[in-house]
This record gives C-alpha cells, structure tokens and sequence, in this order.
C-alpha cells in the first residue's frame, strides 16, 4: 500500500490486533470507572468480582458510619436528660428552701440586709412547691417522665437507659446542691422511678 508515494506494509493481521488492543484497553478502562462508581459490570468473572468486592467495602463503610451516628445521637439524648434532671432538681432544691423560710426571720434578714430576697419570692416559691405546683413531686416527675418519653420516641425498651440518665442527673444535682437533696426531692426521684416502672411494663 502507498501513501504519498511511500509503500507501506499492509497486514490485516496487524490491523486487526491493533484494534483488538484498544478494544481491550477501552473494556479494561470502562470497567475500573464502572467499579470506582459502584457500577456492577456485566462483564467477565473478573470484572463482576470486583464490583462486587467494591460493593461490600462500601456497605461495610456506611453501616459503621450509620451505627457510630446512631451510638453518638443516643448518647447526646441521655446527656440532654441528665443535664435536665440536674437543673431542674436543682431549681425545685432552691424553690424549697427559700419556701421553707420563716416569714418573720425573712423580713428581719432583708431588714438587716443580710439577704436579697424579696417576700413576694417566698410566696412564689411556696407555691410553686405545694402539691399541684410547678415544682411539686408530681408535676416535676411527669415533666421528667415526659421528657424521657419524647427523646426516646416513646420507645419502653429504652426505658431503663432513660432511668440511668435521670439517676445520672440527681446526682449531678446532689453534687450542685453540695449535700443531700431537700426531702422534695428524694420524694421526686421516687415518683420518677414509680412513673419509670410503670412505663416500662406497659
């Protein structure tokens, strides 16, 4: 064969191996980028077990994600449950205590400048205490109760991790209160295991 008066040999046997070599070469390459996407190729054996091993690492990969998201998310909703064990322990503690003083020593005190507490804040405090009020054993525990229900979503499987987080937030409180807890308390924290049980077993 001649080009531009040169003579060239012409084999078709050459010809066709040189395009055998780039189809294999374009397979080869099709089928890495259909593995490095996650692609199953339909190809050979060789090309179907590489997609597939590429398959499972990715699964591998994703349920450890998932599963360390899922331990990280259950951990910050415990967390959120003690810590609001713990404030509002130590609020009803405090309630109590300012509701517990006596009228007269509490006008002589303020009197003397001795403390800031206004009298009006006693009759608050008193009543938020009293049964039926904000901080009452009973309202108190259901709001605990309530709240463990909702992080949880409501699931009584988990109930016993929710006590643990609530166990974990009155003692934070006693560690916050810097003795033992006001009577008010101790009484809540029955109430909550009683509520607790109750849940659990249906």
């Amino acid at each position: 064969m001649a080009v531009n008066g040169i003579s060239t040999p012409y084999s078709p046997v050459t010809a066709y191996s040189s395009s055998a070599a780039a189809a294999k070469e374009t397979t080869e390459e099709q089928t890495a980028k259909e593995v490095e996407s996650g692609v199953v190729y339909e190809g050979s054996k060789g090309n179907r077990e590489k997609a597939a091993t590429y398959s499972v690492n990715t699964k591998s990969t994703d349920q450890a994600s998932i599963i360390d998201k899922l331990k990280a998310d259950a951990e910050a909703r415990t967390q959120q449950l003690a810590d609001l064990v713990e404030k509002l322990i130590s609020k009803q503690a405090d309630a109590d205590k300012t509701a517990s003083l006596p009228l007269g020593d509490l006008m002589k005190a303020v009197a003397e400048g001795k403390i800031e507490v206004d009298p009006e804040d006693v009759k608050q405090a008193q009543e938020d205490v009293a049964e039926g009020g904000y901080y009452s054993v009973e309202e108190t525990a259901k709001r605990l109760i309530d709240f463990a229900k909702a992080i949880s979503g409501d699931d009584s499987s988990k109930g016993e991790q929710m006590r643990a987080a609530i166990d974990k937030g009155f003692k934070e409180a006693t560690k916050t209160w810097g003795s033992e807890l006001p009577e008010i308390s101790q009484k809540t924290h029955d109430r909550v295991n009683e509520l607790m049980d109750e849940w659990i077993n249906g």
